[in-house]
């Protein structure tokens, strides 16, 4: 035994890390309502697709040569804010329509030089879902990295909201959905 250890020590480490985490945590459940509440940048599934591109444009984004809500013809949109290496960082905000209603919102945020803080980001989403400090659906790993995933069913065919939230030291990325409508597009 003593030989197989000193001749293996790092599969020996690597067998106990993977006999010790779980196989699959359960899905995280919250309400498709609640869900709907999440912002991203502001925007939310429940508004009006008007009044997300205007809360966008409000907020100093800007959506290339679009300037107002009139002038947009596609079901989708970007929305970008600041630059590559700034102090403040870059956003890009994508979101889909199809008619009155926003079934997909995307947030990417690099902040180079600038590790973001997952740890408010994610106790902050936690309290806002009602999310237990120990669920391993939503996580900080250190304080610049983490992941929160949420949906409103167990059951992957009858899942109508997932959200997710990624963090990674200098890159935040948020996605928001309706994965039933995305799957109709």
């Amino acid at each position: 035994m003593n030989l197989i250890i000193r001749a293996y020590p790092y599969t020996i480490i690597l067998l106990c890390v993977v006999l010790a985490t779980p196989l699959s945590a359960e899905p995280l459940v919250r309400s498709s309502s609640q869900l709907e509440q999440v912002s991203v940048q502001g925007i939310t599934l429940s508004m009006t697709p008007k009044k997300a591109f205007e809360t966008l444009l409000s907020a100093g984004f800007k959506a290339g040569n679009l300037h107002s809500y009139e002038d947009w013809d596609s079901d989708g949109v970007e929305f970008v804010r600041g630059q590559y290496g700034s102090s403040s960082g870059h956003s890009s905000v994508t979101f889909s329509r199809r008619g009155m209603r926003i079934y997909y919102i995307s947030e990417t945020f690099n902040s180079p030089g600038n590790p973001i803080d997952a740890v408010t980001a994610i106790d902050k989403l936690r309290e806002q879902l009602g999310i237990p400090a120990d669920s391993e659906k939503c996580k900080t790993v250190t304080a610049h990295s983490g992941l929160c995933e949420v949906e409103d069913a167990k059951d992957p065919n009858e899942i109508t909201i997932f959200f997710k939230l990624q963090i990674l030291s200098t890159m935040r990325i948020f996605t928001i959905s309706r994965p039933k409508e995305l799957v109709q597009h």
